[in-house]
């Protein structure tokens, strides 16, 4: 009873206030506040009203003496804010005393005071973990309980977000509080779920991970759980999904002799096997893993992910970024042959899984400057020049001796320190090819080979070019200049010698005869020589006496003149390489470009021999024709200068300036005009 007339004074305290407006419910108020103060005064020793008497007490003496200063105060909205901010008080007591409410039954009741507990009929509690969030409601009997429930919640669900919303009530059934902590720590085990106990039922429901742990979750609650109390359960094996990441991009990085990983994987086992290839097949490598586990990869991640990485560690540096399925390359590399394989095995290895594209550099270092050479004639070998180790000089010296076994080998050679892979590959190959010859020399300087000499058959002569053009690497060229002469045509040339010598010799005589003649007119002492001189005659076996020989000799000879001029034509066009000697408009001057091809022009100082080379100048259709033919003939004596400049004799070349006249294209565009100014070189016929 006392309680409900405490309730009454509330109630009507609370009416007061809200006729606070009106001027008669001020004064009403005046009044009947102070009366609650003090019926609250008269139960201040009962422990149930200690809290909130005080507080009514305070807020009665507040409000007085703010209604007093409201009916003097002339603006409305300060009245109103600080009345708005007494009813906040109000109600945040109001909660406070709620609160307390059932604390202080169980004092009341350690009193033995009477008083009506309201016990609820029906006690349930429930958990739902969803979301990485779980959620607590329903009724627990005490405030330490509920605490503590929420403090084992913490522990079980680690940084999940957990939010609070039980209701204190008594009459909870015995061991109560133990099978919500059992039920809290078994949620913790699903994937997501939910708990509830109803009375004496616990009920648990979710998603487990492994299908094993159907059974033994539900075994660990029948064993652990009161016998007062009843379990029903609905654990379900739900096969995770893992979510596709996108975009999924990984990264591997290698630089100076270090590889960091970045980026995406899908599984802690695939990052393990990718691990494990790496310290098989590259051990020395020094490995930095920064992959982060991120969910599913595309199809085909794991094949394109190892295709990258055996290319990434065949570079001196790199980067392989892989976003999804497609596969980009990007480094450096220092080896010719990995430039050309890499892009194919790249491709193979990956096997389509990925899309590749791959932006791969390839920086060679500069071949040596080295002079070399080798002259092979009359039983035997001289080798001289320049090796860049001593290794390859024994390597060259030791071939030298298998490759000519029947002959004195003199090998001069000194080692000027270079770094190579390729220039001993052309040694070797340059003396291979000698040693196919009758006679020949070969030099190689810088870059170049360049191999003369005479091959007994046109078989030697395809063999040795097949040889320079497959066993010469990329990066040098090879010259050879053979000249096939077979045992008829050795014959048909000594003929020729013995007839040449024959005739010196026949006009010496006949100038010695007549020396004596003039001799014997003088004077009349005995002739300087005879007339018929015996001490020296030819050997009359190798004389030719018959005319089929004679038609042999000649057709031989001319054999060899039209060998001598094709092999003079080969020469230039191999010096030219289809490159052009060409001129600025209304210009005449020899260009450095033009010089370097000029340049190739000295190793036909001998291969032409005795073959008067034309040099012919051209110009396009603009200008007159008069000047145009002045100019070509410019052109053309411009290019026989440099060419007498640097060795070649002015005997053995012939300008003629053509002008316009003979155009190789219409000139209607600017190539064609350019490929119309031009040099053009023929050998003449005797």
């Amino acid at each position: 009873m006392k309680i409900m007339k405490v309730k009454y004074f509330c109630w009507y305290s609370t009416f007061l206030y809200l006729e606070r407006f009106f001027l008669h419910g001020l004064l009403l108020a005046a009044f009947l506040i102070p009366i609650a103060c003090c019926s609250v005064g008269f139960y201040k020793g009962n422990n149930i009203l200690t809290t909130y008497g005080d507080w009514l007490c305070n807020f009665s003496q507040l409000f007085i003496s703010k209604a007093h200063a409201d009916l003097n105060s002339k603006t409305v909205q300060n009245f109103i804010f600080t009345e708005r901010n007494a009813l906040n008080d109000l109600e945040q007591g109001l909660l406070d005393f709620k609160r307390s409410r059932y604390a202080t039954l169980a004092k009341i009741n350690r009193a033995n005071v009477e008083i009506d507990s309201p016990l609820v009929l029906k006690y349930a509690w429930q958990a739902r973990f969803i979301n990485n969030q779980l959620f607590l409601s329903g009724h627990m009997p005490s405030v330490e309980d509920r605490d503590l429930l929420v403090g084992v919640a913490n522990t079980a669900f680690g940084q999940n977000l957990i939010f609070d919303k039980i209701t204190i009530k008594p009459g909870a059934p015995p061991d109560w509080l133990a099978t919500t902590i059992l039920a809290i720590n078994h949620l913790a085990l699903l994937e997501e779920g939910a708990t509830s106990l109803r009375g004496t039922t616990l009920n648990l429901s979710g998603i487990v991970k492994h299908q094993e742990s159907v059974k033994t979750l539900s075994s660990s609650l029948r064993n652990k759980l009161s016998p007062s109390f009843e379990l029903e359960h609905d654990i379900k094996y739900e096969k995770a999904t893992v979510a596709l990441v996108r975009p999924f991009k990984s990264v591997l990085e290698f630089r100076n002799g270090v590889l960091i990983l970045n980026g995406h994987v899908p599984a802690e086992e695939l990052k393990n096997d990718i691990l494990a290839q790496i310290r098989l097949n590259y051990p020395d490598a020094v490995v930095i893993n920064r992959m982060v586990i991120s969910g599913k990869a595309p199809e085909g991640w794991l094949n394109c992910i190892l295709a990258g990485l055996n290319g990434l560690l065949k570079l001196e540096q790199g980067t392989v970024t892989i976003v999804d399925s497609k596969l980009t390359l990007v480094g450096l590399t220092r080896q010719e042959e990995i430039g050309e394989a890499l892009p194919k095995q790249l491709r193979a290895a990956a096997n389509r899984a990925c899309q590749e594209t791959i932006d791969l550099r390839v920086e060679i270092p500069p071949e040596p400057l080295l002079k070399w050479y080798a002259k092979y004639q009359d039983k035997g070998l001289t080798v001289s020049g320049e090796v860049p180790d001593s290794g390859v000089k024994e390597k060259l010296t030791n071939l030298a001796n298998q490759l000519f076994p029947n002959v004195k080998v003199t090998a001069e050679l000194r080692v000027n320190p270079s770094r190579t892979s390729k220039w001993p590959q052309v040694a070797e190959v340059a003396l291979q090819s000698l040693a196919k010859l009758r006679r020949g020399e070969v030099r190689i300087v810088s870059q170049t080979l360049i191999l003369t000499g005479e091959a007994k058959d046109t078989a030697a002569e395809t063999a040795i070019r097949q040889q320079l053009k497959s066993g010469i690497p990329k990066g040098y060229m090879a010259h050879a200049y053979i000249q096939v002469k077979s045992a008829a045509m050795l014959w048909a040339e000594r003929q020729v010698k013995y007839s040449e010598q024959k005739n010196t010799l026949h006009n010496e005589l006949q100038s010695l005869k007549i020396e004596n003649k003039k001799q014997e007119r003088g004077n009349s002492h005995q002739p300087l020589i005879s007339e018929q001189p015996a001490t020296f005659m030819p050997n009359q076996s190798n004389i030719p006496n018959s005319v089929g020989i004679n038609a042999t000799h000649n057709k031989d000879l001319k054999q060899n003149l039209k060998m001598k001029r094709e092999r003079c034509e080969r020469a230039i066009n191999d010096a030219l390489r289809s490159d052009n000697i060409s001129f600025k408009l209304d210009g005449f001057q020899v260009t450095m470009r033009d010089k370097e091809i000029l340049d190739r022009f000295l190793i036909i100082k001998q291969i032409c021999k005795g073959h008067k080379i034309k040099i012919s100048g051209h110009t396009d259709s603009r200008g007159s024709n008069s000047n145009n033919m002045v100019l070509s003939e410019k052109r053309a004596d411009a290019v026989r200068s440099y060419l007498v400049s640097i060795g070649i004799p002015k005997t053995q070349l012939i300008t003629r300036g053509y002008g316009e006249t003979r155009p190789l294209f219409p000139n209607s565009t600017p190539e064609n005009r350019t490929r119309n100014s031009r040099i053009e070189f023929k050998v003449m016929t005797d």
